[in-house]
């Protein structure tokens, strides 16, 4: 049942919602120059080393195109089935910490699944689900070493696995739980052989990305190299030169994210009493401060220690009986956003069509919170459920800002003709994938390279995003095609410097 309910979630938004740029569009657009080059080692983004990611999740994506899995629903299927992994994971994982807890290890998945979180980033094609799953399989085997010490080398395996996905990030998730096992330790633990576990375990996991890393710097140059052994784990907590937000800016957001769980009392009753509570607080807290302390933040960074948390909210589900007015309030809430979705809609996507009938899809949300007023475990299914309604009254009307492969094909299809297309600002590889290209686009950051390449190439084509097309600009244009809040402009080369001269001549 939780499996095909995740199942369930993961297919309803893939089919819902385009990729979604910039991130999805990149991601799969690395793994498919991948494929395209063969080039397993080193990672390329528009015909250049791409180094902020290590290969791990795009030879996931590689492997199912060599299975025939090449569809666009197919390709994006492929990450999140470690989101529904991690649920199973997670299940183990407790077992393992605490073997009497029966109740909370069937509870705490469905409290994972269940979270807004999770529903939001588990059908998504990026790092972090892996990440939360290495984790999670990391420390289970880690617990199974106390009986067998092997068992610290599949952990070790599991750390390099996590490493590989997202660089030595990972250990910052891994170590802050692994050392504080003095504090978190339940009875059958034994200190000493966990200690050494964990260090063979992260020994292992280090020379698990040594082994890609080190041919890797040496295929990819010296830039490549230092990238990768610098700018990407040290140099970003030391600079933080991306995604830069206050150190707060988690704390705003986490009551969002862990919907619906935090509207129980979590506050009353006991926080640390017994291992398994300190056991996920450890895999929680220290993370948090951390990747607080980092100026350098994005919402999917606090991805792999959420399954801690719903373990912790899930005790107190347990723990805390009684009706769940909390969740009740949620619902209705839910409720009145729907029956405003209409406007919102219209107001932030002016020209699309929006039905008003859509809010009568509010009745659902109420209907749900009877049910959970009758029988408080319905809201395991019924957040879900609210959530993904929401997603669907808003998907066809966003889509059309968002789903920009025809637009992708076209240009595929101009450079296939012999057609030079170049890009004018940051090129984010959007486009590769979804066109199914095998080409690189030129990217062009100055106006004066602009200049030069426009009249090097008069045949040629530009890509520009604007935030509204003159008249002007729409007459001229091959193609205006609708890009979240701006457009992509598809216009021949002469064209663009006849425009640009145009406005030179208005200052």
């Amino acid at each position: 049942m939780l499996w095909l309910m995740g199942l369930a979630v993961v297919c309803v938004r893939l089919l819902a919602f385009p990729l979604l740029p910039v991130d999805e569009t990149r991601y799969l657009s690395v793994a498919w120059e991948m494929h395209q080059s063969s080039n397993w080692l080193v990672p390329h983004i528009n015909g250049e080393p791409y180094p902020q990611k290590p290969p791990l999740m795009f030879w996931l994506l590689n492997i199912g195109w060599l299975l025939g899995i090449g569809s666009d629903f197919l390709s994006r299927l492929v990450v999140p089935m470690a989101g529904l992994m991690n649920v199973l994971a997670l299940r183990a994982l407790i077992v393992s910490v605490a073997p009497r807890q029966q109740q909370l290890a069937a509870l705490s998945p469905w409290l994972l699944l269940g979270a807004f979180s999770w529903q939001v980033f588990m059908a998504l094609t990026m790092f972090d689900m892996l990440v939360c799953l290495f984790l999670l399989l990391a420390l289970t085997s880690l617990f199974k070493a106390q009986q067998n010490r092997y068992w610290a080398v599949v952990s070790g395996i599991a750390v390099g696995l996590g490493m590989l996905t997202k660089g030595p990030v990972f250990l910052l998730y891994w170590l802050p739980i692994g050392l504080s096992a003095f504090y978190w330790r339940p009875e059958h633990l034994a200190l000493k052989r966990w200690y050494q576990g964990l260090a063979m375990a992260t020994v292992v996991g280090i020379a698990v990305i040594l082994a890609w890393a080190i041919p890797a710097a040496m295929a990819g140059g010296s830039d490549y190299a230092q990238a990768i052994f610098w700018r990407q784990s040290a140099g970003r907590v030391a600079n933080a030169f991306a995604h830069t937000r206050p150190w707060y800016w988690y704390l705003m957001l986490l009551p969002l994210f862990l919907l619906p769980w935090v509207a129980m009392p979590f506050w009353k009753g006991r926080i640390a009493a017994a291992p398994w509570q300190r056991f996920v607080l450890c895999g929680f807290f220290p993370q948090l401060v951390l990747f607080s302390i980092i100026s350098s933040k994005q919402l999917h960074y606090l991805i792999p220690t959420f399954p801690f948390a719903a373990v912790w909210l899930a005790g107190k589900w347990l723990e805390l009986p009684g009706r769940r007015w909390g969740f009740m309030a949620l619902l209705v809430a839910f409720a009145a956003a729907i029956g405003f979705l209409p406007e919102l809609l219209a107001h932030s996507f002016p020209g699309s069509a929006v039905p008003g009938a859509m809010r009568w899809m509010a009745l659902l949300p109420l209907l749900l919170a009877a049910w959970v007023y009758r029988r408080p475990f319905a809201m395991l299914v019924a957040f879900p459920l609210t959530v993904q309604l929401l997603l669907c009254l808003a998907g066809p009307v966003i889509r059309p800002y968002y789903d920009f492969k025809p637009f992708a094909q076209q240009i595929t299809q101009m450079q296939d003709q012999g057609t030079p297309v170049a890009y004018i600002g940051h090129y984010a590889n959007q486009f590769r994938f979804l066109g199914r290209g095998d080409r690189d686009l030129v990217a062009l950051g100055k106006p004066a390279d602009v200049q030069a390449w426009a009249s090097q190439h008069p045949q040629g084509l530009l890509v520009a995003v604007v935030k509204k097309p003159s008249e002007q600009m729409r007459r001229l244009a091959t193609e205006v095609y609708p890009y979240r809040t701006r457009f992509f402009v598809l216009m021949p080369s002469r064209d663009w410097l006849m425009l640009d001269t145009a406005a030179e001549d208005e200052e």
